[in-house]
């Protein structure tokens, strides 16, 4: 079946409705030691008292709401329900941007190289330098980094969002690819390491280049925008289960 033609650029160009692929969210392997080097990094975390309660903090390797958003109000619900509702929890907050993650505007997902988990990475070890006089305030100190890129390997070429997630002081680390929306081969000729496929069509369309997912799968009931992917993913991300051994210093205290 054709899909159905959203918009046509002035020179030519249709912007066309998406598929959205693959048919689930998937995990990727991701270590530790893949983001830093314990014996460089020997922040403790501070003794827990029950009746202080925990101290979070949440970084976020970008500024953009429509990628923080969601993780956080997800992070937040999940404590909630490993912890129980009655457990103090103050959460902070620490966004920064980082400028070059080493994979280009546009990173891709080949079979030689999964761009998009590189960048997350890298996103994370920008941060860890800047927060090392708080760490050991934190009972925990999460890191959640989002790189998207073009998943190559298969057709329909789609685009991802790729999450790690990394709890710095029990060294719990995992990541996950999220579905996406197919990309059409003529308009991502033009995106490269300067120019994401979203700029490239809000050049040609006049659309969000953030959150051109929602103009591309606005038919569709629940996976309608950027941040319906990213929330769908997490929740193949950390089960509550290994919440609780992230936590086991506190859920066991007396």
């Amino acid at each position: 079946m054709a899909s159905r033609v959203l918009n046509t650029s002035q020179d030519g160009f249709n912007l066309l409705q998406a598929e959205i692929v693959p048919e689930e969210a998937s995990r990727f392997p991701i270590r530790a030691s893949e983001i830093f080097h314990s014996t460089s990094h020997r922040c403790v975390r501070p003794q827990y008292d029950p009746f202080d309660g925990l101290r979070v903090l949440v970084c976020f390797p970008s500024k953009k709401p429509l990628k923080n958003a969601p993780m956080l109000h997800w992070l937040q619900d999940l404590l909630r329900e490993t912890l129980g509702s009655s457990k103090k929890i103050t959460y902070d907050q620490f966004c920064y941007n980082v400028t070059d993650t080493g994979v280009g505007e546009q990173p891709f997902h080949s079979y030689r190289r999964h761009g998009g988990k590189v960048g997350a990475v890298q996103r994370i070890k920008k941060g860890l330098p800047e927060i090392q006089d708080m760490i050991s305030d934190y009972h925990a100190v999460f890191f959640m980094s989002v790189e998207s890129d073009i998943d190559t390997r298969d057709s329909p070429f789609f685009d991802k969002a790729n999450i790690i997630l990394f709890e710095y002081h029990s060294r719990y680390t995992a990541g996950v690819m999220s579905r996406g929306p197919s990309v059409q081969p003529e308009l991502l000729e033009l995106a490269s390491a300067e120019k994401t496929y979203g700029k490239v069509l809000a050049e040609k369309f006049g659309i969000p280049p953030d959150d051109w997912h929602a103009i591309v799968c606005k038919d569709q009931k629940r996976l309608n925008s950027r941040t319906a992917f990213i929330s769908d993913a997490l929740n193949l991300l950390i089960s509550r289960n290994q919440m609780e051994n992230v936590f086991a210093f506190c859920l066991y205290a007396r």
